[in-house]
């Protein structure tokens, strides 16, 4: 049998079901036996309510304006110190080569060859020649 894998969410959904039914079902009767031992409905809810603490997801709390304002310049002074931009600075930066010296080449007109004897493309004679298969 092929079971499902159950996220925080569901498990703390069905934790919530067991502690409603529990404290209908369960209200009147003293002892409860679950996994091989004796318990309340009282120690039932009770644990069932601490797994639903743990499990359950905790919201986030704001940053305060100093928060904001200290991890802002972190941010700032980690992009510098890794030499990081973003796309647009990025195409701002030009390249600027030092210790090379260029010199143009300051010459007149170009000048072409003619090229020595006739120039006329190679015929064929209409016949292929058929390579021989390799020996194996």
């Amino acid at each position: 049998m092929v079971t499902k894998a159950k996220g925080k969410g569901t498990v703390v959904g069905l934790a919530e079901q067991l502690i409603a039914g529990t404290n209908k079902h369960l209200a009147s009767v003293t002892q409860v036996m679950l996994v091989g031992g004796s318990f309340t409905s009282a120690q039932v809810t009770e644990r069932l309510q601490a797994l639903v603490k743990l499990l359950h997801p905790k919201a986030r709390t704001q940053l305060t304006v100093e928060a904001k304002t200290a991890a802002a310049a972190k941010r700032k002074a980690t992009r510098a110190a890794r030499h990081t931009t973003g796309p647009k600075k990025k195409l701002s930066v030009k390249g600027a080569v030092t210790g090379i010296v260029v010199t143009p080449i300051t010459s007149g007109q170009p000048v072409a060859t003619v090229p020595s004897g006739p120039s006329a493309p190679a015929t064929s004679t209409g016949t292929t020649a058929t390579t021989t298969p390799h020996a194996t």
